[in-house]
């Protein structure tokens, strides 16, 4: 697609490159949807098989999502620098790295790997929305709204599925509360039983050392 693409300009065929630009990206979104499709419906089978772990595979469905975004900023990425935007490109990728060690720095230590996702989630976002806006003015293009807007609908699907899965973590621990707190009175109670038993049979072994002593004075 690059070489095509930098011919296409440098010859001047601007009926080419609008063709290019337009089919890429209607090809990219259908593979990045269908490929999606698949791995948000085989993710819970699969990391199940290869290791084991359901957690992995609820991660695995919300980068699914993310798929047809990824799809098309690949493409749209690949025909700028194709049309001669290579130091815009290396612009763009500067400011979403930096963007991402700033992220990462903060979130990944305290959130894990919630902070992660809403880092890579993010970046790549802003990198399309960036490599999109300066492919359509290059070109001069007018694309279907459809097009980034389901790109950014999955994308924020799925940091709608980080928080719900945080919101379901947290209600899982609020209902766990009454419990651990039921459990940890009886503990205290047996602690307490325990004590006052220790205490009466250390009274109990002081009386028999003082009736003890009282026999033994009144054999003397």
């Amino acid at each position: 697609l690059i070489p095509e693409l930098a011919r296409c300009a440098a010859a001047g065929s601007k009926q080419r490159i609008s063709y290019l630009v337009r089919r890429s990206l209607r090809t990219a979104m259908l593979y990045g949807i269908v490929f999606s499709g698949l791995e948000f419906l085989l993710a819970e089978g699969l990391c199940n098989s290869l290791y084991h772990n359901a957690e992995a595979g609820r991660w695995l469905r919300l980068y699914a999502l993310l798929i047809p975004m990824l799809y098309c900023d690949a493409i749209t990425d690949a025909m700028t620098k194709g049309l001669g935007q290579q130091k815009v490109c290396v612009r763009y990728n500067i400011i979403t790295n930096s963007m991402d060690v700033f992220f990462l720095y903060f979130l990944l230590p305290k959130y894990g790997m919630e902070g992660y996702f809403f880092s890579f989630f993010i970046t790549h976002l802003v990198n399309f929305i960036l490599s999109l806006r300066r492919l359509l003015i290059i070109t001069g293009e007018t694309i279907p709204f459809s097009v980034p807007a389901l790109s950014i609908a999955a994308a924020l699907a799925a940091g709608g599925g980080v928080q719900q899965g945080k919101a379901q973590r947290l209600l899982r621990v609020l209902d766990d509360r009454p419990r651990l707190g039921v459990g940890h009175v009886h503990a205290q109670r047996r602690s307490a039983q325990r004590t006052q038993l220790l205490h009466g049979v250390q009274q109990l072994g002081h009386a028999r050392a003082e009736a003890f002593g009282v026999g033994e004075q009144a054999a003397g």
